[in-house]
């Protein structure tokens, strides 16, 4: 009874489930972002894995490349957003991916799912005024 209680054991702390919150206590308690990335990439790894699991592995990965300040996170958050776009984790990478491109050209996948973001009650004839910036500007020409 013993053996097979600890082989349920060591299978459930195995999950993707406790995998990633391992990830995350390494990420955010230890602050080991080197670690947590192996982590992460270690649950992404898992087949068949929980879309809900997967995109929160995404969105911690691209944050512990941004904390590092490598340009992967960018890449990490565009992954996330054109798998799994309907995902509150997507909805939160949109604007990171933003604020990491600066300049840099998105590829036409992440800027379609980026102008999808918008609020339906964004106006797209609102005219912005000279000097301001906005997000869309670089991703879509405004019509003039």
């Amino acid at each position: 009874m013993t053996v097979i209680a600890a082989g349920f054991l060591a299978a459930q702390s195995k999950s993707p489930e406790s995998m990633l919150g391992a990830a995350l206590h390494q990420e955010e308690v230890q602050r080991d972002i080197k670690g947590a990335i192996a982590a992460y990439k270690k649950v992404l790894a898992v087949r068949s894995l929980n879309r809900k699991i997967a995109a929160e592995a995404l969105f911690h990965l691209g944050l512990c490349y941004q904390k590092l300040g490598d340009a992967e996170a960018r890449q990490t958050f565009e992954r996330l957003v054109n798998e799994f776009g309907d995902t509150s984790w997507a909805a939160q990478a949109r604007p990171k991916i933003v604020a990491l491109t600066s300049g840099r050209a998105v590829d036409r996948q992440t800027a379609t799912q980026l102008w999808k973001s918008f609020p339906a009650h964004w106006d797209p004839k609102l005219r912005i005024p000279r000097g301001q910036v906005v997000a869309a500007a670089s991703i879509v020409s405004p019509k003039y």
